[in-house]
């Protein structure tokens, strides 16, 4: 069954010269020039059906797998996994154990779950990030160009780099292992030498994390199980 154009097919023109099909956990995208036909359209989708349904049963098996903010939950924080116990309390707050998160929410609703956690990730990004930033800057001759650390949730990157040297991290990396946050922040830190992805930047990398390919592999295969919130 050819898919057809309808709500769930979103359909983008612009000054591109060609058509591009992209597909994620909500569906199916056209990228069109401007004038493009619907016939057109149409034909092209129809053309990538195989490859759609693959696409499209690939995103929802992802979607499946990442970590959920309910009651009874297991969600690791720095790698540890803890089990997520949510009651309703006179204030927000989280009391993290050696195995258990407590989350005492002033309502019982999704999103003030989502808001004291994110708090909690936030502080805890906040607290590890700028040390290990601070310890590499300093090992790699690089702390005079190191001149704020930022944090925000971001829906493509894990981490970046400015050219006057303010890194910015996305907190939801705080449930992954350490390793995995230390080569983050050793690759960030490392584009503060190289804005870019030379041979000179990779070289640099490798001195002060040998095993960042492997982190780097970690990310593409677990990375899409912390994005809670999308």
């Amino acid at each position: 069954m050819n898919l057809p154009i309808s709500p769930q097919v979103k359909i983008t023109f612009s000054k591109r010269k060609t058509i591009g099909l992209y597909v994620n956990g909500k569906g199916v995208e056209v990228r069109a020039p401007h004038g493009t036909s619907k016939s057109y359209i149409q034909g092209f989708i129809n053309s990538k059906q195989d490859w759609i349904v693959k696409k499209l049963n690939e995103a929802q098996a992802k979607q499946s797998e990442k970590y959920q903010l309910r009651d009874g939950s297991v969600i690791p924080i720095i790698g540890e996994n803890k089990t997520l116990e949510i009651t309703m309390g006179s204030r927000n707050q989280v009391i993290e154990t050696n195995n258990t998160l407590f989350l005492h929410v002033s309502r019982l609703d999704q999103a003030r779950i989502n808001k004291v956690f994110s708090d909690f990730l936030i502080a805890k990004a906040k607290q590890l990030i700028p040390s290990i930033a601070n310890e590499v800057a300093e090992a790699a001759g690089l702390k005079q160009r190191l001149k704020d650390i930022k944090f925000r949730r971001t829906k493509t990157k894990w981490g970046h780099c400015t050219h006057d040297g303010r890194l910015q991290f996305n907190w939801l990396i705080m449930m992954a292992p350490y390793k995995i946050i230390r080569s983050l922040v050793i690759h960030e830190v490392c584009h503060l030498a190289h804005l870019n992805h030379s041979q000179a930047f990779w070289d640099l990398v490798k001195k002060h994390d040998p095993d960042y390919l492997l982190s780097k592999h970690w990310l593409n295969v677990h990375g899409h199980k912390l994005a809670l919130f999308e």
